[in-house]
């Protein structure tokens, strides 16, 4: 007869005691269905599901190979080396014990000797005066030897001596030349100019009655730069020239020349213009004709005024725009002259 499975029982406990593997189970049985609905079971089988269980055992931990020394510890003189390993062959685990012993070795290593930079010892005492009279001067030293440079070390820096004044019974001194000054710079910076060099009656100067220095305290040289530029400038206008017409309005004209100085050596040329122009106005212009015919090509835009003589008359001409339209007019007279109003 068919029916259902029931739920399966937990699982058995694992009989293990210590590290290792063992097998546990769990169980379920087929029973009667109440519903009419089976699982295709037959009542009263039986069914066994197994599975494993375990226990880690511990792994003790176990160094691998050393590796390769590192590099020295210093560039110069003695270091270190040291080479390391890890404790992963295999790794300790499960409460496993660790590695036994240290994970670096070391070794000494001596590289070239090291260079020693020079250090100044004490200062000594001053010396004695060296004069007997007025004032001299007393020096001390020192020696660069605490330590003293080696292997390419760099010297000491500083001076090895150091001077004061002392002051005697006065005594007369002759003034004596300190050491020439340098030459400096030139007086132009284009051209030609002068350079001089000076001492000073200061070695020592003279005191006490004592004689002054001898000779020239200055020395002056001719020095030669590159030639001046020279920027050009305007000489002066010219008179205007004659009128550019006899009769009616024309132009008239002066001229300047840029040559006092002219530009030299890429100097800047003269600004400006050269020439300039003003208006002149002559006599008016006069022709003798009957009829007159005039085109707008021939004029600027404006009124035209034409005056005819002898009788007086006066007409006007508007210029037609910027169109080739002929206008005109007939101006019975002797003489006309055509003005722009």
């Amino acid at each position: 007869m068919d029916g259902l499975w029931k739920q399966w029982t937990e699982w058995t406990p694992c009989p293990l005691t210590s590290c290792g593997e063992a097998t546990i189970f769990r169980t379920r049985d087929c029973v009667p269905s109440t519903s009419g609905v089976t699982d295709g079971c037959e009542v009263f089988d039986f069914q066994l599901d197994e599975k494993q269980c375990s226990i880690a055992c511990p792994i003790n931990g176990n160094w691998g190979l050393w590796g390769a020394y590192e590099p020295c510890t210093v560039t110069c003189g003695a270091g270190v080396q040291t080479k390391r390993r890890s404790c992963n062959a295999p790794a300790p685990a499960h409460n496993g014990n660790p590695c036994d012993g240290a994970d670096t070795s070391s070794k000494s290593c001596n590289m070239e000797a090291c260079a020693v930079n020079g250090n100044w010892g004490q200062w000594g005492s001053y010396e004695p005066c060296d004069v007997t009279c007025g004032t001299g001067a007393q020096i001390k030293t020192r020696i660069c030897n605490d330590p003293a440079p080696s292997e390419n070390g760099n010297p000491c820096e500083g001076e090895d001596i150091t001077v004061k004044s002392c002051d005697m019974e006065e005594c007369a001194v002759n003034g004596n030349w300190g050491q020439w000054g340098s030459y400096e710079p030139c007086t132009v910076t284009c051209g030609a100019g002068v350079q001089m060099k000076t001492r000073f009656c200061n070695d020592p100067a003279p005191s006490e009655n004592g004689n002054p220095c001898n000779g020239e305290d200055t020395i002056v040289k001719s020095c030669d730069m590159e030639e001046c530029a020279v920027n050009g400038n305007w000489g002066p206008w010219g008179s205007y020239g004659e009128c550019s017409v006899t009769c009616g309005t024309g132009m008239q004209t002066k001229t300047r020349s840029c040559n006092d100085p002219s530009p030299a050596n890429n100097g800047n040329p003269c600004d400006g213009l050269g020439t300039s122009s003003k208006s002149c106005t002559m006599e008016a212009c006069k022709a003798t004709v009957e009829n007159i015919v005039f085109d707008t090509k021939d004029f600027t835009r404006g009124s035209w005024l034409i005056r005819c003589y002898p009788h007086g008359v006066s007409n006007k001409l508007t210029m037609n725009g910027d169109s080739l339209q002929r206008v005109g007019i007939i101006a019975i007279a002797d003489v006309f002259e055509l003005i722009l109003s």
